[in-house]
């Protein structure tokens, strides 16, 4: 693991133990921890949608302007997806920890629920979204397979041979 990752550990697990030694979890209502649920739900969701059509945006806006609307390949489109909405733990914990100092640690333990919630949910969607880009990779492969085993056209033939006698020509 790398030291940013490490530290991001380090963050992670400082905000779970002061979450549960201040025992705020256990002083949230269950609606409130489903409407938090949902709405972390959902913001994840659009971040992941709108990062993947930022990523590849589709083709009557690419055609507009090909240089600002720039279609990146599959896997980096994936890496985005999956970068775009998790800077939540990395941004989030140190900015409350900077705006809410003087408050104490029960106070600073509720306002990261949300984020500890996020950070659960965001491992599930992370989950089905493995699955679907996988499949989406592999029906390329598949399409790169069938154009592989599939023989070329007899005309099509010809006409490479064709050009392969042209270019000795060319440069004899």
């Amino acid at each position: 693991m790398t030291i940013f990752g490490d530290l991001r550990v380090l963050i992670n697990r400082a905000t779970f133990c002061t979450a549960f030694a201040s025992n705020a979890l256990q002083t949230i209502t269950p609606p409130s921890v489903a409407f938090n649920v949902l709405i972390n739900l959902v913001i994840c969701v659009v971040f992941t949608i709108f990062a993947f059509y930022c990523a590849r945006p589709p083709d009557f806006i690419h055609r507009l302007s090909p240089r600002l609307f720039r279609q990146v390949n599959k896997a980096e489109t994936i890496a985005i997806c999956f970068c775009a909405p998790g800077k939540t733990q990395a941004l989030g914990i140190p900015l409350i920890a900077a705006m809410y100092s003087s408050a104490d640690d029960q106070t600073r333990a509720l306002i990261q629920v949300p984020m500890i919630l996020y950070t659960a949910e965001q491992i599930l969607v992370g989950q089905v979204l493995v699955w679907w880009f996988k499949r989406w990779l592999d029906k390329d492969k598949r399409k790169d397979e069938e154009t592989v085993v599939s023989a070329p056209e007899p005309e099509r033939v010809a006409e490479q041979e064709q050009e392969v006698e042209d270019d000795k020509q060319l440069y004899k």
